[in-house]
C-alpha cells in the first residue's frame, strides 16, 4: 500500500503480472514488442518540412510524414512550435517600391506642413468594390519568431 510504503512501491496488479511472468519461466526484464503501430517519429524530418514551408497545415504534414495528425501536433508542441498568423500586406514590394513610397510620404508630409491640404478633403458616398476574402494560413514558428507577412490576393476581379 502506498500509504504504508510510500509512492514508489508497486501496486498489487503490477506485482501479480510480474509474478505470473516469472512463474512461466520468463525472467527477462526487457519490454517485449507490442502489436500495433510503431511509435517511431522523425523530428528532424518534421523540422526540415517546417523550414521548407512554415505555413503548412498539420494535416498536410501528417500526410507527408505518414503519421497521425495528433502525433504531428504533439511533436510540434514538444519542439516549441506555435501557430502564428502573419500580417496582411497589400502585395509584395520590391526595394525600389519601398524607397519610392518613403519619398512620396515624406514629400506629402513636407507639403502638408507648409500648406495643410489634408483638411480640405471631404468624403462623400462610399464606393462598392469586389473583395475576395482569402483565408490566411498559420505558420508554425518558435515562440520568439515573428510570422512572415503574407501578400493579399488580387482584390478586384478580372474583367
Amino acid at each position: 500500500r502506498s500509504d504504508s510504503y510510500g509512492e514508489e512501491c508497486l501496486n498489487e496488479k503490477t506485482c501479480r503480472r510480474w509474478f505470473a511472468t516469472f512463474k512461466n519461466g520468463n525472467f527477462s526484464l526487457e519490454d517485449e514488442d507490442r502489436t500495433g503501430r510503431p511509435v517511431e517519429f522523425d523530428d528532424m524530418l518534421l523540422v526540415a518540412s517546417l523550414e521548407e514551408n512554415p505555413a503548412v497545415s498539420v494535416e498536410e504534414l501528417a500526410m507527408k510524414l505518414g503519421s497521425n495528425h495528433t502525433t504531428v501536433h504533439r511533436h510540434l508542441q514538444q519542439l516549441g512550435k506555435v501557430p502564428k498568423l502573419g500580417k496582411w500586406v497589400p502585395h509584395e514590394l520590391s526595394e525600389v517600391n519601398r524607397k519610392s513610397r518613403v519619398e512620396i510620404c515624406s514629400s506629402f508630409h513636407s507639403c502638408n506642413l507648409i500648406s495643410p491640404f489634408l483638411d480640405r478633403f471631404v468624403t462623400a458616398d462610399e464606393k462598392w468594390i469586389f473583395y475576395k476574402n482569402v483565408k490566411r494560413r498559420r505558420q508554425w514558428l518558435s515562440n520568439g519568431e515573428k510570422a512572415q507577412p503574407q501578400p493579399k490576393m488580387e482584390l478586384h476581379a478580372k474583367k
